[in-house]
């Protein structure tokens, strides 16, 4: 079976990859960062079996791209997911055909468990918005060292950009992996994103 995952965030996009192969290794995973990208997918792919589509993507609305999906896919299923408080988009996507929404910062199992609910046509609860944690008082260069890293940079890269010292990122690294209690930086980008950080740096 073929399900396609559309995120603007690389570091996300490929963490619910891997979290998705790891768990169905017969599946076959197709990623897209945009909704342009998403609807070249589409053109070459005969039917998919599965969506997973991000609700705001940097040229369109996700809830546009479950339209497009709907329209081309027949009645293939659709989770959205979502990083914030968007209940106006999520209806646009509720209304356009998707199956149900969940946060990005939800653990992985109830995010798979969300996905093999849709796949079976049975109903996916909706995410408790008011619920979601707020920022963490970060630093200006805290800040800057996140953007980065849900850009896609590494370590040596973010050191470069900023004129600071690779040990010096290492360090911010593992401030922002405390502060918003991730093991890794796909889950940093995650619950950031979750949290409502706004990136102005644009992805890798």
């Amino acid at each position: 079976m073929q399900i396609l995952l559309v995120d603007d965030h690389p570091l996300y996009l490929s963490g619910l990859g891997d979290l998705v192969e790891s768990a169905h290794p017969d599946w076959q995973v197709l990623r897209a960062t945009s909704l342009r990208a998403a609807r070249r997918v589409l053109v070459n792919r005969l039917q998919l079996g599965l969506a997973c589509i991000d609700l705001r993507l940097p040229d369109g609305d996700g809830a546009e791209l479950v339209a497009t999906v709907r329209a081309q896919q027949g009645q293939v299923p659709v989770l959205i997911v979502t990083a914030g408080d968007d209940a106006a988009g999520i209806q646009r996507a509720l209304a356009a055909g998707a199956a149900g929404c969940i946060l990005k910062s939800a653990p992985s199992a109830t995010i798979l468990q969300a996905l093999e609910h849709v796949l079976r046509g049975e109903p996916c609860p909706l995410p408790t918005m008011s619920a979601a944690p707020r920022l963490p008082p970060l630093t200006s260069r805290q800040r800057q060292v996140l953007e980065r890293v849900i850009a896609g940079a590494t370590n040596p890269e973010i050191a470069r950009e900023l004129g600071i010292s690779e040990r010096t990122v290492k360090g911010h690294v593992a401030v922002l992996f405390d502060r918003f209690q991730a093991g890794n930086r796909a889950a940093c980008v995650a619950a950031a994103l979750a949290r409502g950080f706004q990136p102005t740096v644009p992805p890798a």
